[in-house]
């Protein structure tokens, strides 16, 4: 069977197996981002930019909520090759 046949269940099935492959590799370079981004932090914050501003939590969660995103998008621009492996990997039989 070409690979261009293919019906969509067995398609849906190939994408699947490719966003496995990038949760694989991004889950725990999200965790491990996730500890190690305090000194990033930090060091953001001394910047003379940054000496004119001011932090604010408005909630319990807030500072928790930025190290996750800070962590979430580090991870996610390391994590990019791989995503974009998947991605050519998934559409080029098709083309």
């Amino acid at each position: 069977m070409n690979v261009k046949d293919m019906p969509l269940m067995e398609h849906i099935v190939e994408l699947r197996k490719r966003l496995v492959i990038i949760a694989i590799f991004l889950s725990p370079l999200w965790w491990l981002v996730f500890f190690l981004a305090k000194p990033v932090i930090v060091y953001l914050q001394n910047t003379d930019e940054a000496a004119t501003l001011t932090l604010n939590a408005f909630k319990l969660t807030d500072p928790l909520y930025v190290f996750m995103q800070f962590a979430f998008v580090i991870a996610l621009v390391l994590t990019c090759p791989v995503i974009l492996y998947q991605l050519w990997a998934f559409v080029s039989p098709g083309l």
